[in-house]
């Protein structure tokens, strides 16, 4: 893991094992807490973002040939995000284009290079979903000092 995930893993965890437990009542806690798990669901996101991009261009480029379509050049001038998404979003547009064009043809061959598209937009979503870290510990804390406030 690079520098800046793993600070903002650790900044977040602290966050939520350490910080937000010391804090009265439901809305401090819980926003220190969301600010935690925002933080460590970030640095898994900042972490994988170059490999998706990357990844999400390759998949793309393949539809668009497989349609018949010239996807242009897919290089990035370096592995940057910043110069990984225009790619992305230049190819983004053309495979739009392409499934509307098909979306709502009766051949075969429309039909399942459309169902293709999905696939790969359905794994896409997926891939992009960050995972809730497990803070069971901390949220154990949490639970026994809201109910001793309340009992």
């Amino acid at each position: 893991m690079s520098d800046i995930p793993m600070i903002l893993d650790r900044v977040g965890r602290k966050m939520v094992v350490e910080v937000a437990p010391h804090f009265e009542g439901h809305y401090t806690a819980g926003h220190i807490t969301m600010v935690g798990l925002l933080s460590v669901m970030s640095a898994e996101a900042f972490d994988g973002l170059v490999d998706r991009l990357l990844q999400d261009i390759s998949d793309m480029r393949t539809l668009l040939i497989d349609a018949g379509r010239d996807p242009g050049d897919t290089r990035a001038r370096s592995m940057k995000i910043s110069d990984l998404v225009p790619v992305h979003d230049r190819l983004t547009r053309q495979l739009i284009t392409l499934q509307t064009e098909i979306e709502t043809q009766s051949d075969e061959a429309s039909k399942a290079l459309n169902a293709r598209i999905w696939q790969y937009l359905a794994e896409g979503a997926e891939a992009r979903m960050p995972s809730p870290p497990d803070f069971a510990d901390a949220r154990e804390r949490t639970l026994q000092k809201l109910k001793a406030q309340e009992g």
